[in-house]
């Protein structure tokens, strides 16, 4: 719903007192909730109090004597025109200087302005209080857009909250010259104004090509151009604004306490749009059994959430697209492996063996297993598993580090399961591993309940690497001493 405004004639007509008292009632109620009404109406107050000092003035000087006391004492009165042709030409020279002299500063200054609050601001520092209010309402308040605290579960903080989850804002520090600097580039065609204030700078920037917001200001403290408050007029809603805010976030009272005191209702906190979808997303690659490691991840910036994946052919290619059709707000990036691209943050790094001297475990292989076929099927369904080890406890790894991250999220608990789910997978290869290599072995290698961190499956890679692919130049490397590092890791408890 686009917020309608009251007419310059009608602002005019009120700054003059002119209005019926119904409609009078009618324009200061808008004016209450529209600040760019009331923007308007405090120039027009202006020039109607110019106009009546300076009237009140010229006929003071033209007569000599109060103008009460002229109407008392005299009878004739002669209309003294040339004070008032003076007024009047005053009067035209005030307006012509509230309508063409430009009260804003030219647009080239809000770039100025945001490089200098940029300048000030620190990426370690902390992100200040804030409390995001709609039409005098205080919807919620928090420190950083994922830990909102709900103070208010009306349908217009509802829609003010689901509005600002589209945009920039949606996470991080919402008063930040960075974020609003990023927005205001982003913008093929805007209109900027800044204003000076007494203790503060306002940016103004029109955007005429933006789906969400229309227009939005940020408010800089003019001692050090620290942001103060933010405010975004939405396309179809009402003006929200983000204010800074001292107060420490509501808490629930101490049991206690409850006896002797009234509880405040318990705080509510606000999910990320961006948290959720990246849960969805990584449990969507566990559904499509393209969690291995090799085929997929799931990539964050920020509020956008990204999967990459190399597919083998167009049918697994679908596959993936349909799983996700259901997640529009997720992005897909996917390649063929015959044309896979740039692989560096999807896949695990190996450690490669350099040199060029026979595999460790050569002569071994060849003690077991008197055909070339026996010891290549051995070796390679060895480092298969090798493989995949090293791909799933990839995966652990990042997902644990993104749990820790999402320990706010009430989707964390979602994270947590599909870590267990991975490492049973991971314990189902390592036990697999250990059974086919038993035959190098005096005795079976132990079982564990413990799984290897990617470190160590890094390591168990390259050991049975240089026992049954390719051995290192080393003298220092040996077949016990690899086969011993490959039974250490597998039996570690």
């Amino acid at each position: 719903m686009r917020v309608k405004h009251l007419t310059e004639e009608a602002l005019l007509e009120l700054a003059g007192q002119r209005l019926s008292t119904n409609d009078r009632q009618l324009a200061e109620k808008h004016l209450v909730e529209c600040a760019a009404c009331r923007r308007e109406f405090a120039d027009f107050q202006f020039v109607h109090s110019v106009i009546g000092h300076m009237a009140e003035i010229g006929y003071q000087e033209a007569l000599g004597e109060p103008a009460r006391d002229l109407i008392k004492n005299r009878k004739e009165f002669a209309f003294p025109w040339t004070p008032a042709l003076a007024v009047v030409a005053g009067c035209l020279c005030v307006l012509a200087i509230l309508l063409f002299y430009p009260r804003m500063i030219p647009a080239v200054n809000a770039s100025e302005l945001l490089s200098d609050a940029m300048q000030h601001e620190t990426d370690g520092s902390k992100a200040a209080g804030f409390r995001i209010q709609v039409s005098g309402q205080i919807c919620a308040s928090g420190r950083r857009s994922e830990q909102l605290v709900l103070l208010e579960t009306s349908v217009r903080c509802h829609s003010a909250l689901q509005h600002i989850n589209k945009t920039r804002w949606a996470s991080g520090n919402p008063l930040s010259a960075r974020t609003y600097a990023a927005w205001r580039s982003a913008l093929k065609h805007r209109t900027d104004h800044v204003i000076k204030n007494n203790a503060s700078w306002e940016i103004r920037t029109i955007a005429e090509e933006d789906d969400t917001v229309r227009e939005a200001s940020l408010e800089l403290r003019a001692s050090d151009f620290h942001p103060t408050k933010l405010t975004l007029d939405f396309i179809d809603d009402e003006e929200v604004s983000i204010s800074e805010d001292t107060e420490p976030l509501p808490a629930v009272l101490p049991v206690a306490d409850i006896v002797t005191k009234v509880v405040p209702p318990k705080p509510q906190y606000v999910d990320n749009p961006g948290d959720l979808l990246e849960v969805q997303a990584w449990m969507a690659l566990h559904q499509l059994n393209a969690d291995s490691g090799w085929e997929a991840i799931v990539l964050r910036n920020g509020p956008d959430v990204r999967v990459k994946a190399v597919v083998p052919d167009d049918n697994r290619k679908q596959a993936v697209e349909k799983e996700f059709a259901a997640y529009p707000g997720i992005s897909l990036e996917i390649h063929f492996a015959a044309n896979p691209g740039d692989i560096s943050d999807l896949f695990p790094a190996r450690i490669h063996i350099t040199g060029e001297a026979p595999a460790l475990a050569t002569d071994w292989l060849r003690q077991q297993y008197e055909n070339s076929e026996a010891r290549a099927e051995f070796s390679n369904q060895a480092l298969r598993f090798s493989q995949k080890i090293l791909g799933r406890a990839f995966i652990v790894d990042k997902l644990e580090k993104r749990r820790a991250a999402l320990a706010h999220c009430s989707c964390e608990k979602d994270m947590a399961a599909l870590v267990e789910a991975e490492k049973r997978s991971l314990g189902e290869l390592e036990a697999g591993l250990s059974a086919n290599i038993e035959p190098m072995f005096s005795a079976r290698p132990g079982s564990s309940s413990h799984v290897l961190t990617l470190a160590e499956a890094m390591r168990l890679d390259a050991s049975l690497h240089e026992l049954l692919w390719r051995g290192s130049d080393s003298a220092d490397t040996t077949f016990d001493a690899s086969l011993q590092q490959v039974n250490s890791l597998l039996i570690r408890n």
